[in-house]
């Protein structure tokens, strides 16, 4: 068994052969189809856009950041964050009086609060988290809420945005087919960067803060991968009462509605026989924003991109302190 990046499930169902999209009429009903699908799911008025980062980056141009505002998002968040904000404004890792728009991360499906809630824009970043039932969603009261498609069900692409704004709503569906050179090269290029394809010049990433919609080759691989989401909620919940009942562990805060996609093991208390299996990382354990404890924890994934296996086996390298 060897380490790798195993936060989130990987995409495991590739179509073929990349096709290009010749009807873009046809699109829109496919997209309606989706965008219900998911409102029905997430229990809560759903858009469909291609990435979780071009969904952040679209209520940032949006809400018309720019070098005139500071945009807050937590320590050690990821570096796709740090692009977009930097794109627009910017950033700071301090929660101050100064601060236009926050970026709130729910890391890895655990919610983090914020002791008073300011009157600002709120973008909670809940990539990772797997809702199952609607009373949870917006924890921090925002207006905004981002879920990564590829980190819940292993697609090759798809965000989605839950909006109170009708506004920022009608926005999207006007002009999400705007740039459709850009959406077909997108959508290519990620293809080529699951199939290990891409030329040292090429990237996905540059761009992907300006693209606001898949392809048909996207569509249909969100549709063949979405019945992944209730795979994916049964398993985790199956390895969170592995978890939580072994003696000596402490239960981060979580909800089974909101279900995280790995445990975080807090190093001060746990040990590990083969450190080589595990992936290290830091995190939050007060899960606060604003008065954030960051330990360096060890990564243990319940999500059902990991065999049950390979799970047993890293369960049994941990070692209670």
């Amino acid at each position: 068994m060897t380490k790798s990046d195993y936060q989130w499930p990987q995409a495991n169902k590739l179509i073929p052969h990349y096709y290009s999209t010749n009807d873009w009429n046809s699109l829109k009903s496919i997209y309606d189809d989706i965008e219900a699908q998911l409102t029905q799911i997430f229990g809560f008025r759903a858009l469909l856009l291609p990435s979780a980062r071009a969904g952040i980056s679209s209520i940032l141009e949006f809400s018309r950041a720019s070098r005139d505002h500071v945009i807050f998002a937590p320590k050690y968040t990821s570096y796709c964050v740090w692009d977009l904000i930097c794109r627009f404004s910017n950033p700071t890792i301090k929660f101050s009086n100064e601060v236009n728009f926050a970026i709130t991360v729910n890391k890895w499906g655990y919610v983090s609060q914020l002791s008073k809630l300011p009157d600002i824009v709120l973008i909670e970043d809940s990539v990772d988290s797997l809702i199952t039932e609607s009373s949870v969603l917006f924890p921090l009261g925002g207006d905004f809420e981002i879920f990564s498609m590829p980190k819940l069900i292993a697609s090759q692409s798809g965000g989605v945005v839950l909006s109170k704004n009708e506004n920022y709503i009608n926005w999207i569906k006007e002009t999400r087919f705007q740039d459709k050179e850009l959406i077909l090269r997108q959508s290519l290029l990620k293809y080529k960067k699951i199939k290990g394809e891409l030329a040292k010049h090429e990237s996905p990433e540059i761009l992907e803060s300006k693209n606001r919609s898949l392809d048909l080759y996207g569509l249909e691989n969100i549709i063949s991968t979405l019945p992944n989401l209730k795979i994916n909620q049964v398993k985790i919940k199956e390895r969170l009462e592995i978890m939580t009942t072994l003696k000596g562990f402490e239960k981060t805060k979580f909800n089974y509605l909101r279900l995280p996609c790995v445990f975080p093991l807090n190093q001060r208390f746990f040990d590990i026989k083969k450190p080589e299996l595990f992936m290290q990382r830091y995190f939050d354990f007060n899960q606060s924003l604003d008065s954030p404890d960051f330990s360096k924890c060890w990564v243990m994934p319940l999500h059902f991109g990991i065999n049950d296996f390979i799970f047993h086996k890293m369960l049994s390298e941990i070692i209670t302190k």
